[in-house]
């Protein structure tokens, strides 16, 4: 056969494409249920973390919902949350003690802001500013300047800057929430 022809090049470039294309699809379709799985564990750690509980594992089995424990005399009430950012949706689990209107703590899950800028959102250094944080009647405000806020009390904290846009739209996802569930029940 004549390799140098258009013909062979047609027909080599189809066949190549065929078998990686069915390489692809048993691949896809052998991986496709660790891949569900994964997910779902991965959505069990965020609501952990967010509530600051140890293995409840079981109780959230759901990828979306709401969720709620009495401990202590004191309501505790999850949710998983989603929104617009600047680049796509913000993806995220929250918790909140209703009794005494505090945060307990939010877990970003997914998001598609700026790596280093926007994507900080979803680092430990500013998620943490959260827990513990109480909700104001209006929220949480979260201010782009100033001298820095580390006071709990306030419901104020830092934003991200050079993340203007994120740290606004980061802020509506977060005081929406906040307002459902501080106002779901009652």
């Amino acid at each position: 056969m004549n390799r140098s022809r258009i013909g062979y090049t047609v027909v080599f470039t189809f066949v190549l494409t065929f078998v990686l294309v069915g390489i692809l699809t048993i691949v896809h379709g052998t991986t496709v249920g660790r891949v569900d799985r994964n997910e779902i564990v991965r959505y069990q750690r965020a609501v952990e973390r967010a509530v600051g509980i140890g293995t409840y594992v079981e109780l959230y089995a759901e990828r979306s919902g709401e969720y709620r424990i009495a401990e202590n005399g004191r309501e505790i009430r999850a949710r998983a949350f989603s929104g617009a950012g600047v680049w796509g949706d913000i993806h995220g689990v929250i918790a909140v003690d209703v009794t005494n209107r505090r945060v307990i703590g939010v877990e970003i899950i997914e998001h598609n802001e700026t790596p280093g800028l926007g994507g900080r959102i979803a680092e430990d250094r500013f998620l943490r500013q959260l827990r513990g944080e109480t909700v104001g009647e209006n929220g949480i405000d979260v201010v782009v300047r100033g001298p820095g806020n580390s006071n709990p009390e306030d419901a104020t904290i830092d934003g991200i800057t050079g993340a203007t846009g994120t740290t606004r739209a980061f802020a509506r996802i977060l005081n929406q929430e906040l307002q459902t569930l501080m106002t779901e029940g009652t």
